[in-house]
């Protein structure tokens, strides 16, 4: 039998709102110092403990927005009491070590030229969680963190405003631009945990929203992890992100779309029985297929590890990649395995058109005991879907670069202290394409996955369960 986790999110959400409702006055100037303790989390099963910034005997309320620069400290401890905006321009700067709290319906947002600093390291991650005790904390406990730029996305205008709130909000809300290289600052070694809520059916905020966001912004070292919707979704724009870690999300892993060009490398994403539906879901736009700019990112070196069990057997359809509504992109040295329902699905005519173009490849890669040990057959998945019978079987899993063969990785599918690396002798170690040399991309990696001999997840990612 299918089990939803949302039934328990949404019975737990009823009575958050009811405590809100009570106790908390969002027009309350400042913020406010109170007594007690911020608590440490222990990380259940992780690596990176509670952010690395100790014992704090201050728990400071955030009730109002970021409107001058601004630092928050690490040795106390943060509580969101409403959904925060940095904006007027100004700097948001938050500790290596600092632990941020929030409540239900809260959330960080960073408007269109404001800018967030959160550089934490390896040994004192920036961490973003629940204000519930750790034993109690649940995917949708609070909102999650959203930057938005002034980078090209393909809405009519060039502009559009984030899902997940009122449309009232105007320019709180508003993204998109004509600068590619902008910059919403810097996100690195950065946590987010239990996050992601729906404000209205499919409007959601995700763990780690990124609306017209530049390849200006720095994005490294970033787990997001027991979201109620994506993990990290990226609205139009060009921002560049490396070593990303996105573990049972409720919902897709990855998501991009309104022409989203920009660049990924190492990433690493883990699905679970219970929920959880796409690693990918990529489109360009539903209403115009071919609009410009298209999505097309470039993306190299991404373990894709579903939940493992048999078709049907999940609690969503579970599909690798999802790539639907025009998109195209360079998808190099991905590792999709245990994914029961489909390895690759490409929808619509307009996406087959990229592929057979050149525009969207996905070569390089590893494919293994998806849909139960059959990557390609799974007819409930594969129906008419506006593809053209499209043949992902014998384009992708028949492409001479790709290759159907156990990638043998330590521990893969342990949700509480997983182990993504490869076994001594692994084939990922050969059949790599080498990335681009361009700055961004490290060229040397021309390994399969997001993995070689090291472990950079190590010291500063966590995954508890609750």
């Amino acid at each position: 039998m299918k089990i939803e986790r949302w039934a328990y999110i949404m019975l737990a959400a009823m009575v958050a709102i009811t405590g809100v409702a009570c106790g908390e006055d969002e027009d309350e100037p400042g913020a406010q110092n109170i007594g007690g303790s911020g608590g440490n989390d222990p990380g259940t099963g992780g690596t990176g403990g509670d952010g690395g910034g100790g014992h704090r005997d201050e728990i400071v309320e955030v009730n109002s927005d970021v409107t001058s620069d601004t630092t928050w400290t690490a040795d106390k401890t943060w509580l969101l009491k409403k959904q925060v905006f940095v904006k007027n321009g100004a700097t948001l700067e938050i500790e290596a070590g600092t632990r941020i709290l929030g409540e239900f319906g809260t959330a960080l947002i960073v408007t269109r030229g404001a800018k967030i600093h959160a550089d934490g390291t390896a040994d004192r991650p920036i961490v973003f969680t629940s204000a519930k005790e750790p034993g109690k904390r649940a995917p949708g406990d609070w909102g999650g963190v959203i930057l938005l730029g002034r980078a090209p996305i393909n809405s009519d205008g060039g502009e559009n405003t984030i899902e997940g709130f009122p449309a009232s909000q105007g320019a709180d809300i508003t993204y998109g631009g004509n600068d590619p290289e902008d910059s919403s600052g810097v996100l690195r070694f950065v946590r987010i945990e239990f996050a992601g809520w729906e404000y209205a059916p499919d409007e959601e905020i995700n763990s780690l929203t990124l609306g017209g966001v530049g390849s200006g912004t720095v994005i490294e070292y970033i787990q997001t992890h027991m979201g109620a919707d994506d993990g990290i979704e990226f609205f139009g724009g060009t921002a560049n992100a490396k070593y990303l870690v996105v573990t049972r999300m409720d919902d897709d892993s990855i998501d991009w779309d309104l022409g989203y060009t920009g660049k990924i490398q190492f990433a690493v994403i883990q699905k679970e029985p219970l929920v959880g539906n796409n690693g990918y879901e990529a489109d360009n736009d539903g209403s115009n297929m071919d609009k410009q700019p298209r999505s097309n990112p470039t993306i190299y070196n991404v373990t894709m590890i579903g939940s493992g069990v048999g078709p049907g057997e999940a609690g969503k359809d579970q599909i690798g990649m999802t790539l639907r509504e025009g998109t195209a992109g360079t998808l190099m040295n991905h590792i999709v395995m245990g994914f029961p329902d489909f390895a690759v699905d490409i929808q619509h005519d307009a996406t087959v058109a990229q592929f057979e173009a050149g525009n969207l490849r996905i070569e390089n890669s590893i494919f293994w005991s998806n849909v139960g040990g059959d990557d390609w057959n799974n007819p409930a998945i594969d129906k008419a879907d506006a593809d053209g019978n499209f043949d992902e079987g014998a384009r992708i899993g028949g492409h001479p670069s790709n290759r159907s063969v156990d990638p043998q990785l330590v521990d893969p599918y342990n949700l509480v202290s997983p182990n993504f690396l490869p076994k001594p002798g692994s084939p990922v170690f050969e059949g790599g394409a080498t990335p681009p040399d361009d700055g961004f991309f490290d060229p040397t990696a021309t390994f399969v996955g997001a993995f070689g001999t090291e472990d950079w997840t190590r010291g500063w990612t966590a995954y508890p369960e609750n």
